[in-house]
């Protein structure tokens, strides 16, 4: 397998999947450099594990089941649109309140929708629907059902334009969350990440808040580098604080760029960007992710006061020595 745990955002998304307090212990892995990898990330997640964990799955799950009981849609058949384009514009409707609810019931109406016409704009919108459900969960159980069903869509509306950044964002995003329930296989799913989030950057990087960049920058700045992984830090950082410039609203791309910058030990770059979370103001559609945003935030501070104790005391400790 390679070194090495990554988390990378996709839809809020997010796109959001970063575990934080609740994350696995284990044994921190280290790239080639000798530094830790962290599990920074959000929506979209790619896990490349190095060493095995102890997984306690079972109670987890059970956990998860209480915060999270299973939804379901509330939508009537009889109460939905009848054609087509008021089908679309119900669903966009239900995404926009950010709910498991919602959801399901933008689902309903694009399953109905797709009876009438297999169409592009109807199967990227449920690709998007099965990214948002998919970082929504932290039970294996949903991610892997959500994320394969985002990827089936994905894939069809790939072949139905490649060009489009939708289809090759949401395949990226969904093929990261599968990656990181199904471990094993992580080493053969991260380039397929890589390649659906090159393309998407190239088809528009500004989407869902910079949503490739944001993606592509997680996967270089996370990921362990050559010849271990696929990582590049300073490619990383790059594309992310491209990410803020186009969109610095979004909290989660100044998260994503302070975990960069604390792995590559730049600690006042990352506290910076990490006390732009912590002071963000909740807009309509990513309210629902900034309390997990911000708390990710306080754990980034804490690994970045840890950094400097630990560099202190190196400091101290080598000036001992003449």
């Amino acid at each position: 397998l390679l070194g090495g745990e990554v988390e990378v955002p996709g839809a809020h998304p997010e796109i959001g999947g970063r575990r934080g307090p609740r994350a696995q212990r284990g044994i921190r892995p280290v790239d080639p450099k000798g530094r830790t990898v962290d599990r920074a990330g959000s929506a979209a997640v790619v896990i490349v594990n190095l060493e095995a964990r102890l997984d306690d799955r079972r109670g987890r799950l059970q956990v998860d089941a209480v915060e999270h009981p299973q939804v379901q849609a509330t939508v009537k058949d009889a109460d939905l649109p009848a054609d087509a384009a008021a089908l679309l514009q119900f669903a966009d409707a239900e995404y926009k309140k950010q709910t498991a609810e919602g959801m399901h019931n933008s689902l309903k109406a694009l399953e109905k929708a797709i009876l009438k016409e297999k169409s592009y704009e109807t199967i990227w919108r449920m690709a998007r629907a099965y990214a948002w459900l998919g970082d929504e969960y932290q039970d294996d159980e949903r991610r892997e059902e959500y994320a394969q069903k985002g990827i089936e869509v994905s894939k069809q509306a790939v072949a139905l334009d490649d060009k489009r950044v939708e289809g090759q964002y949401f395949l990226a995003t969904c093929t990261g969350q599968y990656a990181y329930v199904k471990k094993l296989k992580a080493k053969d799913l991260v380039p397929l990440v890589l390649d659906a989030a090159k393309k998407a950057v190239a088809a528009d990087e500004k989407f869902d808040h910079a949503g490739p960049l944001r993606l592509l920058g997680s996967v270089y700045a996370q990921a362990p580098e050559p010849p271990t992984s696929v990582g590049d830090h300073e490619e990383g950082v790059k594309l992310l604080a491209r990410a803020v410039s186009l969109a610095g609203a979004f909290p989660q791309n100044h998260l994503l760029l302070g975990d960069a910058q604390r792995i590559s030990d730049n600690l006042d770059q990352a506290e910076r960007e990490y006390q732009a979370v912590i002071a963000a103001q909740p807009q309509q559609g990513w309210a629902h992710r900034l309390p997990k945003w911000k708390a990710q935030a306080e754990d980034g501070l804490k690994r970045v006061n840890n950094k400097r104790r630990q560099k202190n005391a190196g400091d101290r400790g080598t000036g001992a020595g003449f």
